[in-house]
């Protein structure tokens, strides 16, 4: 069976894009806290879950952990 386009280039060539996500890392904080906002802004109930499709690297879940873990405290 022939694999999709989208395969080939995201698993086939995946340090293509490693060098982009990884040049955006600096901006993940910023990113992440205004993520982090959008749920009061929208009246989302707190407790809800958040979904992050496509993620990555990682870049804004780990800091949206951050965040949660600071809350915490």
């Amino acid at each position: 069976m022939e694999r999709h386009r989208t395969d080939q280039m995201f698993v086939d060539h995946s340090q293509l894009f490693l060098k982009f996500l990884e040049a955006a890392l600096p901006r993940a904080p910023q990113e992440a806290e205004n993520v982090h906002k959008l749920p009061q802004k929208h009246q989302i109930a707190a407790g809800s879950r958040l979904l992050d499709l496509s993620c990555g690297i990682g870049r804004h879940s780990v800091e949206l952990a951050r965040i949660r873990a600071r809350a915490a405290l």
